[in-house]
């Protein structure tokens, strides 16, 4: 039952229409809760967001309440309901819906031993969400947290840079940005957010130096997309500028 559980939960990711099939008859024939996340897992990645996000929510709280968890064994229910409302709040993340992901990471976060390895990601999204509603100073305090569990990982200094740009507190944005990028010189969102801060202090010779290289190594990212308008819109402000008199 385990391993039958862990393969649909890979097979959800890699293959999401055929783990639907495999759920959908695992559930008919007693499958339970490991069916259902299944399912609710490959509607995501199907792009069904609202509604895998439902499911997963309608999950964790069954769990809470003990329904319906005959077929999990010996499995951690805290560790696993955590995980699950983890997977609802990224689900909640993608369809903006900012609030309902703060509810459920909150809750991930409240059921996740201390030990889990997913503590940070939980603290990462909850950041996000944050974020996403405004309250930046809270978003930091999560992205503080995050990286006291996780030191190494390049992509928490780019999030709490952009905090800290969005706080005005641009120094502290550039000191992680370096940061960022000493650990991973090839981090392409540290590269783009590094670009905004020169931009924002005038450093415009950087900053276009910054977008270019995004443009040139990194060609067929979202990144790139985003350095490219800015290198048009620093193009059309300079053609609009009035030309220097001797």
């Amino acid at each position: 039952q385990a391993a039958k559980y862990a393969a649909c939960v890979q097979e959800a990711d890699s293959d999401p229409r055929k783990a639907m099939d495999t759920a959908v008859d695992w559930q008919a024939v007693g499958g339970g809760i490991p069916a259902r996340h299944c399912i609710a897992l490959a509607l995501i990645n199907l792009g069904q967001y609202e509604t895998g996000a439902e499911r997963l929510e309608q999950l964790g709280e069954d769990i809470q309440m003990g329904h319906d968890i005959s077929g999990l064994g010996d499995v951690d229910l805290d560790s696993l309901q955590a995980e699950i409302n983890g997977q609802a709040g990224n689900a909640w993340l993608m369809m903006g819906e900012f609030g309902r992901a703060y509810s459920v990471l909150s809750a991930a976060l409240i059921d996740a031993p201390d030990q889990s390895l997913f503590r940070v990601e939980y603290y990462i999204d909850r950041a996000r969400a944050l974020a996403g509603l405004g309250q930046f100073q809270k978003s930091l305090d999560d992205l503080d947290k995050a990286v006291h569990l996780a030191p190494e990982r390049a992509d928490i200094y780019v999030f709490r840079a952009s905090a800290y740009r969005a706080l005005e507190k641009l120094d502290r944005a550039a000191e992680d940005l370096a940061t960022a990028l000493k650990l991973n010189p090839d981090n392409v969102a540290a590269l783009l957010e590094q670009g905004i801060i020169f931009r924002l202090v005038g450093k415009d010779v950087e900053a276009k130096a910054n977008w270019l290289a995004i443009v040139t190594k990194f060609p067929d990212t979202p990144e790139a997309e985003i350095a490219a308008k800015n290198l048009k819109l620093m193009d059309e402000v300079s053609e609009a500028s009035p030309a220097t008199q001797p």
